[in-house]
């Protein structure tokens, strides 16, 4: 299950930069490939690392609060 958390975490990452790309090439019609995924990560970057320090935070305050049941799920998402 913590593998399939993990998987879901990146899958809607990946989502999110592609769907801002889309939204780029709109945009900026005229930029190359290169500068237009290289803006979108970059746009992106703030909210992706938000993401995974908050999750960071939950799952660590699993992992020493919560019961034996949720060390080892906790355990393989730290």
């Amino acid at each position: 299950a913590a593998l399939l958390t993990i998987a879901g975490y990146s899958i809607n990452d990946t989502i999110v930069i592609y769907d801002r790309i889309r939204e780029n090439l709109k945009l900026y019609r005229k930029a190359s490939m290169k500068e237009i995924v290289n803006m979108s990560v970059n746009q992106t970057l703030s909210r992706t690392i938000l993401t995974s320090f908050m999750t960071l935070l939950a799952v660590t305050s699993i992992f020493l609060f919560g019961g034996e049941v949720l060390k080892p799920f906790s355990f393989v998402l730290l």
